[in-house]
């Protein structure tokens, strides 16, 4: 859920993390507790609570519009145009596996790679990998590498990456079936690391402060 619309998404200054020349799913297998960027905004822990209210002073200087971090919290919890039932992904060896937030699994299979484009997600080197047997919705998937990134004092931030599904291989372009740009970060990394993800997020796309601004302003 980083997505202001299906054309704009969220980021951070980060390095990907490059794929392996197999194209396999390696790289994201690094952690087993990838989840979505909507359990970062309902995280009322100390840390995330900090970088919330630092989320909204960033908003507020760079919109020229008082935002508290609850205002912030409600946009990103409320815009329907970023909602998606996956909660988690995991992945081992060629399976990619989702589950909603009560941990229900969605869908489960073996992806294989097709392609890779160059200017894919966040106009950034993207892999496409198709499912075995599933069609549809999760036939397809397009991941960007897991970013390493440190915050701009130099602080760790927790890895994330972005990705997208859809029916076919047009995935990275293709916006039926309320398809959205989602984010998944590592929670095996601290809180504290998380919020600094979350800060730098709102401080990364000045397209994307002046949307949140106008929409606050409604």
């Amino acid at each position: 859920m980083l997505a202001l619309s299906a054309t704009i998404a969220v980021g951070a200054p980060a390095h990907a993390i490059a794929a392996p020349s197999d194209h396999s799913l390696t790289p994201w297998a690094t952690s087993t507790n990838w989840r979505s960027f909507d359990d970062d905004v309902v995280d009322r822990s100390p840390e995330m609570n900090q970088g919330w209210d630092e989320s909204a002073r960033v908003i507020s200087s760079s919109a020229h519009l008082p935002v508290t971090s609850q205002q912030l919290r409600t946009f990103w919890d409320g815009n329907p145009s970023t909602s998606s039932p996956i909660d988690t992904l995991s992945f081992s060896g060629n399976t990619i596996a989702g589950r909603d937030k009560a941990g229900h699994l969605l869908f489960s299979d073996t992806y294989r790679y097709v392609t890779t484009r160059v200017h894919g997600l966040e106009d950034g080197p993207t892999e496409i990998f198709r499912a075995d047997h599933l069609r549809g919705r999760y036939g397809y998937i397009a991941l960007m590498a897991p970013e390493a990134a440190t915050d701009d004092s130099g602080q760790p931030m927790a890895r994330h990456f972005h990705f997208r599904f859809g029916a076919t291989s047009d995935v990275v372009t293709e916006h039926d079936h309320g398809l959205v740009y989602l984010t998944m970060v590592d929670h095996s990394a601290s809180p504290q690391e998380r919020a600094r993800t979350v800060v730098a997020f709102h401080r990364a796309i000045p397209a994307m402060i002046d949307d949140i601004g106008k929409q606050l302003r409604r």
